[in-house]
């Protein structure tokens, strides 16, 4: 989805729950196309002040005081780069935390950008039922931003919790059992599941029930994982 949007010039909003791999894809992205992607990661505690001073500083440009000046600079500079060639996009990550000022100032940098830059914005189904709830109080701009990101929304499917698609590195039916009952979502799965077999391969060993067991504190009577101890 991201190569296509960036191909396209286009906007799209993708979501996905938490630990469904959008960061991870996002980081990949990212990395393959590092001179043109100008990615911020939204925390619960930015305004749209600091997300605009951020996509400013990822620009190397300083920006005016004021937000609608702000916006324009963005604009501005993301049109600069295209008429001198520059095929760019902007990735706004975990936007499930940003708040009503941010959801206004989506809409127009999309606005300010489009046919000039490519624009993703990755959150969890609470963005949009942040939207829909903004949306439902006839809070001004809302409404536009939605209907713009209506046809340019992808819902990611969810979460296999059996982990069917990974369950191939692990081949002790033991460690897939732990591993289930583990994690509850892609990251975590990732998180023990990596180490172990980096630490197996190190070991020239298999990675075997007893193994990963030892290696995280696992008692052999927990109920596959689901109590640890450290």
């Amino acid at each position: 989805h991201l190569n296509c949007t960036a191909r396209m010039g286009g906007v799209k909003m993708i979501i996905g729950e938490t630990g469904s791999g959008k960061t991870t894809a996002i980081d990949q992205y990212c990395k393959a196309n590092p001179t043109n992607t100008f990615r911020v990661t939204i925390n619960g505690e930015d305004g749209i002040h600091d997300i605009l001073e951020e996509i400013g500083r990822l620009l190397g440009s300083t920006l005016p005081a004021k937000k609608g000046g702000r916006l324009r600079a963005i604009g501005a500079e993301f049109r600069y780069r295209a008429l001198a060639g520059e095929r760019n996009m902007l990735i706004l990550d975990e936007g499930e935390n940003t708040k009503l000022p941010g959801i206004r100032a989506y809409k127009a940098i999309y606005d300010l950008i489009k046919g000039y830059a490519a624009f993703a914005i990755a959150g969890t189904p609470h963005l949009v039922e942040m939207i829909d709830r903004l949306d439902l109080k006839g809070i001004n701009g809302v409404p536009q931003f939605k209907s713009g990101m209506k046809a340019n929304m992808i819902t990611l499917p969810p979460i296999d919790r059996t982990y069917k698609a990974f369950m191939y590195k692990g081949e002790d039916k033991n460690v897939r059992k732990i591993l289930v009952g583990l994690c509850s979502d892609y990251r975590q799965l990732n998180d023990y599941l990596e180490p172990a077999l980096v630490a197996a391969d190190r070991d020239q060993v298999p990675l075997t029930d007893n193994y990963f067991r030892t290696m995280y504190g696992i008692k052999n009577n927990d109920n596959y994982g689901k109590t640890k101890s450290y």
